[in-house]
């Protein structure tokens, strides 16, 4: 048990690292990496897009706000098995929207190192900042006095994704088993985020009911 809580404690420290260095300094490495070889309308275009993103994201993401609302009434009528079920929907909606898009950038980045010869690292990196930041953005806009959850485990599942396409890379997992993991990975973190954000709300509503008395 030692043994086991020691290795989990290592690759927990290893990611936290990783995910440390590829948000400090990942997107600012792959963006000055592409313009120092002349690929700097690769990296205008695509950062210009991520401006775009929010607002296409807002939209992709009404039917999920649907299942947020009706929750939300389920939640007023005490009706627990409902509010969770459609948290679970709305949050693996929003989840599979994140896991394609993670997978639409790096396609896209890897089509350009398959046509154009660029080197991976500064591709996979920039990669990486376009696929993460304007959900990075939203997230910050949330407010500090609600509960976001949500907006902070969905951030950290996009990143998880992208590093997992990125792994695939050198394991060469065949596509199949690979779009199963991912799926798995999505409906275990979706009704995860649902559940503990759930929880919370449920326990915020328990605490202001005893403020009131």
């Amino acid at each position: 048990m030692g043994f086991l809580k020691q290795v989990g404690s290592l690759l927990s420290g290893t990611l936290l690292t990783v995910l440390f260095f590829l948000n400090t300094f990942g997107g600012l490495v792959g963006g000055i990496w592409l313009l120092c070889i002349g690929e700097w309308k690769l990296v205008l275009g695509t950062f210009f897009i991520t401006f775009i993103v929010p607002m296409v994201f807002s939209l992709v993401m009404l039917p999920a706000f649907g299942f947020g609302i009706l929750g939300v009434k389920a939640m007023e009528k005490e009706n627990v098995i409902g509010l969770i079920l459609c948290g679970v929907i709305s949050t693996l909606y929003s989840y599979i929207v994140l896991s394609a898009w993670s997978l639409f950038v790096f396609d896209f980045f890897n089509r350009i190192h398959h046509e154009f010869g660029i080197n991976y690292t500064p591709l996979l990196l920039w990669g990486y900042s376009i696929a993460t930041g304007p959900f990075f953005y939203m997230a910050s806009k949330d407010n500090p006095n609600e509960l976001n959850m949500g907006s902070s485990m969905g951030c950290f599942f996009l990143m998880l994704i992208y590093i997992v396409f990125c792994l695939n890379l050198l394991i060469q997992i065949p596509i199949l088993n690979l779009l199963m993991l991912v799926i798995a990975a999505t409906c275990f973190s979706a009704f995860q985020t649902a559940t503990i954000t759930v929880m919370a709300i449920e326990e915020k509503r328990n605490n202001n009911y005893f403020d009131e008395y």
